[in-house]
Parts: C-alpha cells; structure tokens; sequence
C-alpha cells in the first residue's frame, strides 16, 4: 500500500486555512473596487496562473468536451460569476460568520436538489439533519433581524450566492468527469472572468483602475492565489489520500477558522444569537454528513 508523501490531516487543515482567507482578504480589499470587479481579479489571477500549466500538459483535454458539454460550461461559468459577485456584494453588508456558515450548506443544498431531479427518496436520517440546517439558518438569519437592515440584505445575498452555486454545479459536474480539475476549473474560471470583465466595462467602466494601497494590492493578489492552489488542489489531492468522510468533516474547519481570522483580524464582534444559530447548523451538517456518508459518496466538496 502506497503511502501519502505528506500528512492528509495537516493538508486538510491547510486547505481549510486558506479557503476561510477569501472572505478577509475580500473584507481588507474594502470599497475602493465595486464587488463584480474583485470578483473578475480573483478570477482572472487564477486563470493567469494555470495558463501555462494548461499549455504545458493538460491542453488535449479540451478536445474531450462536446458541443453540448460547452454549453454547459458556459452556463455553470456564468452561474460562477453570479455567485462570487453576490458573495462578495454580501461582504459589504453582513459579517464573515454569516457569509461562511450560509455558504457552508451548500452540500444539503445540491443533495436535495439531486434528489429531486433523480426523483430519490431522502433517508429519515438526512430528512432529520437537513431540518436542523434549514432552522439553524433561520436562527442565523434571525440574529440580524433587530439590528441595521444592511445586515438582513447582505444575508439575503449570501442566499442567492448560495443557490448560484449550486447552479455551477448541477451544470458543470458532468463535464467535470471528464477532464482534470485543472482543466475544469480554467474553462469555468475562463468564461466567468470573461463574462464579468464585459459586464464590469458596461457597468462600472472605469472601476477597473482604483489606487489602491499596499495592503489592498497584498490581499488582492492573496485572493487570487491562496484560495484557489492552496484550498481546492490541496484539497482535491487530499481526497485521494484521505477516507471522504475525514475530508467532509475536516472541511467543517474553514467557517470555523473564517470566523476567528474576522475576529482577530478584522475586529468583528459575535453576537450570543449568532453563536447558537451556528451551533445549531453546525450540529445538522454534522449529523447530515455521518447520515448521507452510509449510502453514498458524502457531498461536501471544496468550492472553487
């Protein structure tokens, strides 16, 4: 039996770590650039970095899709750039904590929408846990209802960003099969930076060219670099190495470790209301991981 070249545990954490950076890095950015056009930076610094990568070895692949698989790829790279746009505009309204524990229930999210579209009946045992996840969120949601209204729509931007990915999956994960996750993540990567970039030109056209200081050009660089090699390849590569449920569990980190940099970093104070809406969504996906974990492959997945 071959053994891993380095720790799947410290990997996972790792990944977890610099997956929970994007909203600060986003947070430290600030408001110099509209939120469509940090998301376009974040973007196109990934694909300027696996270009070459995608040139040296993995261009064949593209020969693998068909006419129908890049219309899907077009649509989930759409639905991509929808959902880092309205993440982003999210940040400006509401806090880390609940951007990253809403955004985090994506994999009950895409089960039931799997469920439904392959007509499956849910287990008691998901039923159970995915009840706990819709009422901790509400108990999140609610945490902001007395407080100043910018709080609830940045929420409610989580929410649309929440099911927008949900569409880049449902649209991609065929065309996903075939190919590498690098040459995956270029083409979607490549039609969401494209369809931003025109869309920020129409909308905010000269939003592009904002000084920024020193720690905005840092934290957009990092945004561009950090989540994307150091969370989802690290964390594909884990995968092989690493028992799914391990993973789906380790992963539970990055919202965790999200909040505490926002803590640390960013000054943002956690409300008692907050705290036990979160306990509570994190109890379901919990429960909902070690019940969908029996029957099939557990769907928490790291998110591009």
């Amino acid at each position: 039996m071959r053994l891993p070249p380095f720790n799947p545990r410290i990997a996972i954490a790792i990944a977890a770590i610099a997956g929970a950076t994007t909203a600060i890095f986003v947070k430290l950015i600030g408001n110099p650039f509209a939120p469509s056009i940090i998301a376009t930076y974040r973007l196109l610094g990934a694909v300027l970095i696996m270009l070459p990568i995608i040139l040296y070895k993995f261009k064949h692949e593209f020969s693998y899709f068909t006419k129908r698989d890049w219309l899907m790829l077009i649509l989930s790279g759409c639905f991509l750039a929808g959902y880092f746009s309205s993440w982003f505009h999210a940040l400006q309204y509401t806090s880390v904590l609940n951007t990253v524990f809403i955004l985090m229930i994506y994999p009950a999210v895409i089960f039931v929408g799997n469920a439904i579209f392959s007509r499956e009946r849910l287990s008691f045992g998901a039923l159970i846990s995915i009840g706990i996840i819709i009422f901790g969120t509400w108990m999140l949601l609610n945490s902001d209802i007395n407080r100043l209204t910018h709080l609830r729509h940045g929420d409610l931007l989580t929410i649309v960003a929440l099911f927008l990915f949900a569409g880049h999956y449902w649209t991609g994960q065929k065309s996903r099969r075939k190919v590498s996750l690098i040459t995956y993540l270029f083409t979607v990567y490549g039609v969401a930076t494209t369809g931003l970039i025109f869309m920020n030109l129409f909308i905010h056209s000269d939003g592009f060219l904002v000084h920024l200081g020193t720690i905005e050009w840092l934290s957009l660089i990092g945004l561009a670099i950090i989540p994307t090699f150091l969370g989802v390849f690290v964390f594909n590569w884990v995968i092989k190495w690493a028992r799914p449920i391990t993973v789906s569990i380790g992963m539970l980190l990055e919202p965790i470790i999200a909040t505490i940099l926002a803590y640390v970093i960013l000054g943002e104070v956690i409300t008692v209301s907050q705290w036990i809406g979160v306990t509570v969504l994190f109890f379901g996906l919990y429960l909902f991981i070690m019940s969908t974990s029996k029957k099939r492959t557990v769907t928490i997945s790291k998110k591009e």
